[in-house]
């Protein structure tokens, strides 16, 4: 595949990540799984968030993949404007990545609040 495509590809599935993220969340059997999910929108670009600890165990998961898929991203492109956007895009996933780590280590569900996509505070539930 030549690089433009390859470029677009992987933009689209990054882009397809971003907004299906929660919704990835490995299958387990609901007896295993701690805490409640929800969703509580505050302002357009704000909201509080709860998962269960399976679902905070696949956003780790999928944010991890984005992390790595922004380092292949930015080692092949040559323009310095899109090299700093998937930098920044790769910032973003290792920042909510680390915060769900931290907050989920009692393997509970965990409950956040977050600004535009991203996670400003956290806590076990």
């Amino acid at each position: 595949m030549k690089t433009p495509a390859r470029l677009a590809c992987t933009f689209a599935a990054l882009g397809m990540m971003s907004w299906g993220i929660a919704l990835s969340a490995p299958a387990a059997s609901a007896s295993s799984c701690h805490g409640v999910s929800d969703r509580e929108q505050v302002a357009a670009s704000e909201a509080h968030v709860w998962a269960d600890s399976c679902a905070v165990d696949g956003l780790i998961d999928d944010y991890r993949l984005v992390s790595q898929t922004t380092g292949d991203v930015t080692s092949i492109l040559k323009n310095p404007i899109g090299t700093v956007t998937t930098q920044a895009y790769g910032w973003w996933a290792d920042w909510n990545a680390s915060k769900l780590e931290d907050c989920a280590a009692a393997g509970t569900g965990v409950k956040w609040w977050e600004a535009n996509g991203i996670i400003g505070s956290c806590e076990a539930q």
